[in-house]
């Protein structure tokens, strides 16, 4: 998986990367939150409003055949 971030929302986030290892360490959230998906429309409006965005764009390739529930 090929993931980008910035270093302003790693930092932010307190992301921990060992490149050595090849792992990224996401810290629980101290507090519940919210996250949800945004049309281009608004994506587009918080950009415009200098609002801070976040995005991640991911993708994932099986090696083999899996079913749903086993993933």
């Amino acid at each position: 998986m090929d993931v980008i971030f910035g270093m302003n929302w790693l930092e932010f986030n307190r992301v921990h990367i060992n490149c050595c290892k090849k792992t990224v360490l996401f810290p629980r959230p101290e507090q519940e939150l919210s996250s949800k998906l945004m049309c281009c429309r608004e994506v587009a409006r918080s950009v415009k409003t200098q609002e801070d965005v976040f995005a991640m764009f991911a993708s994932l390739r099986m090696e083999e055949k899996a079913e749903v529930d086993t993933l």
